[in-house]
């Protein structure tokens, strides 16, 4: 692997376990509004809310936009009325409670803050991966920490790019390597910036975009970055 100097990590579902947080806190959903929690009833949350985040991904609409709808029109399937920011509150307090380290990555940041500039990029909202970084430890061990909904706009977009290598700063891309889970807000964010890409890809599923590595844990990751 060549050096870089700049890397440029995800959070969710690369650092944090975003998937086991959120599963945690739809249990808790579940249980406040009185709903059954099966797969069935999961499914139908993950499908609207997949589809509000696709929008964002697309720039239609603000993170914020899709956090605070999401579980109105979830509820509204089981006639439960509630105010959508609220009950969207509740589930990103349980997220926040619920906040579960990728094992291994935490070590691996510490690892990389030697011989490296190390920064975050995410997209989420500003309280709720505020409250996740502080109670992980992760803040303390990056340089930047860049949110989306902090930014008014989301990765891929190449605007959040601009303000990512303009505030680092980042004059010659070469030297800047992008590493998540998203094939489409990480890798494809990179690969339209010209930013070389890791994907950390668990499930080992294929893709057929140019990505420059891929890792399957942290392990892999760590072995690639040393």
């Amino acid at each position: 692997m060549k050096r870089y100097k700049h890397l440029l990590f995800d959070l969710d579902n690369t650092l944090l376990d975003f998937t086991k947080s959120s599963q945690d806190a739809l249990v808790d959903v579940h249980a406040h509004y009185g709903i059954p929690h099966t797969e069935e009833n999961l499914e139908i949350y993950h499908s609207i809310n997949h589809a509000l985040w696709h929008r964002v991904e697309e720039g239609e609409i603000m993170p914020s936009d899709a956090a605070n709808t999401r579980f109105g029109k979830y509820l509204s399937h089981f006639n439960v009325k509630v105010d959508s920011a609220s009950a969207n509150m509740f589930y990103l307090d349980a997220v926040a409670h619920h906040n579960h380290v990728i094992p291994g990555a935490v070590e691996l940041l510490k690892d990389c803050t030697v011989g490296y500039n190390v920064h975050i990029i995410t997209n989420g909202l500003k309280d709720v991966q505020w409250k996740r970084l502080k109670s992980s430890g992760i803040k303390d061990l990056v340089d930047h920490v860049f949110i989306s909904d902090e930014m008014g706009v989301s990765k891929p977009d190449k605007r959040y790019f601009d303000h990512v290598c303009n505030t680092i700063p980042i004059k010659n891309m070469g030297e800047a390597l992008v590493i998540g889970d998203s094939l489409n807000s990480d890798m494809e964010g990179g690969i339209k910036y010209g930013i070389d890409t890791c994907w950390f890809n668990p499930s080992e599923k294929e893709t057929e975009k140019a990505i420059t590595y891929q890792v399957k844990n942290i392990e892999a990751l760590r072995e690639l970055l040393s």
